[in-house]
């Protein structure tokens, strides 16, 4: 969708190579003719910030596959000097929601898209769906019907009687000096 259909619907070109290194990624950016908008995963945010790497102007930032580190967002906003958002979807739903992380824990649903919350699921139903997909995210629905994503149910392992997300988990290991 990003990669792809955005360029298309934006009446955008689509740049042949997919760099992945910053160094490589920067380059490609230099030698694209404004305005250039960067398609992103969180590992690629983090490498480019622990680089020393400086990050081209764009015009704008997608980032996707994976929880973004809301630390990590706000200072690629400031190395872009663009607005980063995160996207959130699955291969069955496709996009579903965005959020600028620096700025918002949680997800604005896309469209007519409306969603239900469970113990362990969330699913959702309209827009651009046919049918409703049910997920196995966790998720929380605020008032204004922000979603907040709280971890997959699979995701949880139990240690000394506790319960922990493998993701979080991966997270706080993941802001350890050090550890890539």
């Amino acid at each position: 969708e990003a990669t792809v259909m955005l360029p298309l619907a934006m009446r955008g070109i689509l740049h042949p190579h997919v760099p992945l290194l910053p160094e490589d990624m920067a380059q490609t950016l230099r030698a694209a003719p404004p305005p250039r908008r960067l398609v992103v995963t969180p590992i690629h945010v983090r490498a480019w910030l622990q680089s020393a790497v400086p990050v081209p102007s764009v015009d704008g930032v997608l980032c996707a596959t994976a929880p973004l580190d809301p630390g990590d967002a706000a200072q690629f906003e400031a190395a872009s000097d663009a607005t980063l958002t995160e996207i959130y979807g699955s291969t069955e739903t496709g996009g579903i929601a965005t959020r600028r992380t620096s700025r918002e824990r949680s997800f604005r649903l896309l469209g007519a898209l409306a969603a239900q919350t469970a113990a362990t699921s969330i699913t959702f139903a309209g827009g651009h769906l046919d049918a409703p997909v049910r997920v196995n995210d966790r998720g929380e629905l605020d008032g204004d019907g922000r979603l907040a994503l709280i971890g997959r149910d699979e995701d949880i392992v139990k240690i000394g009687g506790k319960r922990a997300s493998v993701a979080h988990l991966a997270h706080l290991l993941g802001r350890v000096p050090g550890v890539l």
